[in-house]
């Protein structure tokens, strides 16, 4: 699998985990004094939310996304290299616990996780591969 891309920076390490991208449906419940009332509404793309995490990462690497994050009104296109879906995408929260070790040479951190949205699926791409043959006679 190749690596992943958030706008126009490439993980240098994908998610360790990493939630299914999928439609999902919105429901509502209330409870009453009868029992509950529940709405519910067809499943959608639009605004589901999703983790990407990793045990560990370089600070390098947890800055860039880190800055991306703190940015507001920007949306990201994003590529998790899962099977041809690209989407637009918000950072909703970005964090991860701050840690040296003693026998390498920078920073690090761990248990980082990244909260995303998606506003929109931007393409799908799909693979063809043709094969051709040809027959040659020497004589």
């Amino acid at each position: 699998m190749a690596n992943q891309r958030l706008g126009d920076y490439v993980f240098v390490f994908n998610p360790d985990n990493m939630s299914v991208v999928e439609t999902k449906k919105l429901v509502g419940k209330v409870n009453t004094d009868q029992g509950a009332a529940i709405f519910e509404w067809p499943a959608i793309l639009q605004g589901t939310e999703f983790v990407l995490s990793w045990n560990w990462m370089y600070e390098t690497q947890y800055s860039i996304l880190r800055k991306k994050y703190i940015q507001t009104g920007v949306t990201f296109e994003w590529n998790p290299q899962t099977g041809g879906n690209t989407y637009e995408v918000v950072i909703l929260d970005m964090n991860g616990k701050y840690f040296e070790t003693l026998l390498h040479g920078g920073p690090y951190r761990e248990n980082v996780e990244m909260l995303l949205s998606v506003n929109s699926q931007m393409s799908t791409t799909t693979t063809t591969t043709t094969t051709t043959s040809t027959t040659t006679t020497t004589t």
